[in-house]
């Protein structure tokens, strides 16, 4: 079916999905719809041509067996003969301004809960900005994929030193296969004066990603055993709910700032190997060593080399950002800062609870201040922000806002700023079944985190609404 057949009905635009945040040129209708879609959205699927694929994964067949070779060779060519197009799901005229942003080399587009169109030359330039005013250092004189063999020779060394530990299969499962560099992207943060943007690496791929995977599934048993750890907003909304207030005390949200990258290094290393060393169950999860754990947890935390724009950095401090092995260090790390902080305040808050970075307390309002103070003298490189309930009573914490009514808590549902509410569109080619689970996940998210029942039913006639508004039946 060509998609010049094929009629095309907008739904109602989704408000604000679309952010041209410096007005490099204005978008096309059709542009701006395109976008609406969010980069998530996939084009419907054309024909994969056998003459295209089979080539690129001939070097697979080779290493098989020439009879199940030439047997899968002639399978694949039968599945790619027998392919149907997908039916369009974007307009004609949707397809060329596609075309078009594609070709147009002055702008970034990004994601997040929006879709992001900025001036290239100014991207580069704020995360580049980012770069030069935290704990990282261009490095000269060798180029990324020297390093990163390098760095695939280091992980090489500390698997094989513990092979008879790991057996030969997950052995080779956890050695590197490849040197794919880390690479940094920024993520802008549209909410917020300037748009200063937010670095992600993305690690997959590359040397210690696999070991350093491995590692955090031996550690993660190590925590959320502590009074103060908080599992997902579903566990925050359950633990609030009708939690009664003195008259004295206040909503108060203390925040790490730059939390991964100011974790030290060694501290955290040392609270890991002294809880690996009381850990009795270690034996059921591994049979490494508790050195050869650490040792390993230290290979993946010196791999903290990353590309940018064709540049390569070092994270000169704290957890290495992209590795799967600093959320867990970084649990393990704050869990035991806290304990030791609680322990040592004259009069310690009510409720002292986190969730990575993000912190909600219970506290008299005149201790406020000096606790905050007393936080940020407890480590150099530890550092909160924070945040006071508003002037009615309420504190944004995770998915929900937290409420004072008549003495005790209750929560709703939080939308963030960075929230635009977008919602994946009916036209988009993904099987039926995950817009039934998109329509399930957001009337079982609003039931779990609104405590009353007024509230639960405003808000699931609105999702009813706003679903029905974009074209959901």
């Amino acid at each position: 079916m060509s998609s010049e057949s094929v009629q095309f009905s907008r739904a109602k635009s989704q408000q604000e999905i679309v952010s041209n945040v410096e007005y490099i040129r204005p978008l096309s209708e059709d542009e701006r719809y395109l976008l609406e879609k969010g980069l998530s959205f996939p084009v419907s699927k054309k024909v994969v041509r056998a003459g295209g694929i089979i080539p690129s994964i001939e070097s697979v067949f080779q290493k098989l067996p020439s009879v199940e070779a030439e047997k899968l060779r002639i399978q694949l060519v039968t599945v790619l003969k027998s392919q149907q197009p997908g039916t369009p799901n974007i307009a004609p005229s949707e397809r060329r301004a596609l075309n078009t942003l594609r070709q147009v080399d002055s702008i970034v587009i990004t994601k997040g809960k929006a879709t992001v169109v900025m001036n290239k030359s100014n991207y580069l330039q704020k995360v580049k900005q980012h770069l030069a005013d935290g704990p990282y250092r261009q490095i000269t004189g060798s180029s990324i994929t020297s390093i990163m063999n390098k760095r695939k020779v280091e992980v090489g060394r500390c698997l094989r030193s513990v092979i008879n530990h790991l057996g030969q299969g997950k052995w080779y499962r956890l050695y590197p296969k490849s040197a794919i560099q880390p690479r940094l992207y920024g993520l802008p943060k549209i909410h917020k004066a300037d748009v200063p943007i937010r670095p992600i690496v993305d690690g997959i791929g590359s040397p210690p990603h696999e070991l350093a995977r491995f590692l955090a599934s031996i550690l993660k048993p190590l925590t959320g055993k502590s009074s103060t750890f908080i599992r997902n907003s579903y566990d925050f909304a359950n633990k609030v709910a009708g939690l009664p207030l003195e008259m004295d005390e206040v909503l108060v949200s203390f925040d790490v700032i730059s939390m991964y990258t100011n974790i030290p290094r060694a501290d955290a290393l040392e609270v890991t190997k002294r809880l690996l060393l009381a850990d009795t169950t270690l034996g059921e999860r591994t049979q490494l060593s508790v050195d050869e754990i650490v040792e390993g947890i230290r290979v993946c935390l010196n791999l903290d080399k990353f590309v940018f724009d064709t540049t390569v950095y070092s994270q000169e401090q704290g957890l290495a950002m992209g590795s799967p092995i600093s959320p867990v260090l970084a649990n393990i790390y704050m869990e035991d800062f806290e304990q030791i902080a609680l322990a040592g305040y004259h009069c310690p808050p009510n409720v002292f609870w986190r969730y990575v970075d993000d912190t909600f307390v219970v506290i008299k309002r005149d201790n406020v201040n000096s606790f905050h103070d007393y936080l940020n003298s407890l480590n150099p490189h530890i550092k909160f922000s924070m945040e006071i309930e508003s002037t009615s009573g309420t504190l944004p914490f995770l998915d929900c806002i937290t409420h004072k009514v008549g003495g005790k808590l209750k929560t709703t549902v939080y939308q963030k700023p960075t929230d635009t509410g977008t919602v994946l569109s009916y036209s988009s080619a993904h099987p039926k079944s995950v817009y039934a689970s998109i329509v399930s996940s957001m009337f079982r998210r609003v039931r779990a985190l609104c405590t009353e029942e007024i509230d639960r039913t405003a808000a699931q006639i609105e999702i009813a609404n706003k679903l029905q508004e974009i074209g959901y039946p």
